[in-house]
């Protein structure tokens, strides 16, 4: 069953992203809407008014909009927007967790990696080593309160090697807890870290106090 809402607006609408906490919509003559919940809508100022807005996403720490004449927006709220620019007229904006890729004419796709904030992960407290860990285990973090979705991403919560290259995992969320398992098998014998930033808050703004790392070893075979 569909219910037909009201966006305030005339202009074609053509991208949609929830970031756990608002919707954000964009369209032509650079318009953006946000909303809590679908039923009512607030213009924003996208800093645009003759491109084209084709697509939005949430990459977990900002929205990424992108449109014709080739820009790209980025906004941490949905409200204030920064503008930048490349050649290509884009069509198509998504992002794995550290990964953001647009699409365009003419055959176009571009990547920008990110890395996780420093200092969000500064002098963490140190959970006892694991040994003997299974080559496909999963991890599961509790909290004492319900989490913020918005601050749980493949940036706040990480599993890496020795080298600190981070491994490509897959996160689920649930009220008060994150599990977190990688998409390949680890190596047999070898040493990664679970890593947990301060970033990370409750839905009430509670803030983790430090970072968390945890050291374990996986099986031999």
């Amino acid at each position: 069953t569909w219910t037909q809402e009201s966006s305030g607006t005339s202009q074609w609408l053509s991208g949609i992203t929830w970031n756990a906490s608002q919707f954000v919509v964009v369209g032509d003559s650079g318009i953006v809407l946000t909303s809590p919940n679908g039923n009512t809508w607030t213009p924003q100022d996208s800093t645009v008014t003759y491109q084209c807005l084709q697509d939005v996403t949430w990459n977990g720490e900002q929205f990424i909009a992108v449109g014709t004449f080739g820009v790209i927006l980025t906004s941490i709220d949905g409200c204030a927007w920064n503008q930048q620019k490349v050649g290509s007229e884009l069509r198509g904006v998504a992002t794995n967790g550290t990964q953001v890729l647009v699409v365009g004419d003419s055959g176009t796709i571009l990547q920008s990696e990110y890395e996780p904030d420093k200092n969000t992960f500064s002098d963490p407290k140190l959970w006892p080593a694991k040994t003997d860990v299974s080559l496909d285990k999963s991890w599961t973090i509790r909290f004492n309160m319900p989490v913020d979705e918005s601050k749980i991403n493949d940036q706040s919560i990480f599993i890496s090697d020795q080298n600190e290259n981070i491994l490509q995992s897959s996160i689920i969320v649930n009220v008060d807890s994150v599990q977190i398992l990688p998409n390949a098998p680890y190596n047999p014998g070898q040493t990664y870290y679970l890593n947990i930033g301060s970033s990370i808050q409750s839905r009430s703004g509670k803030m983790l106090q430090k970072s968390v790392k945890m050291p374990f070893t996986t099986k031999l075979s």
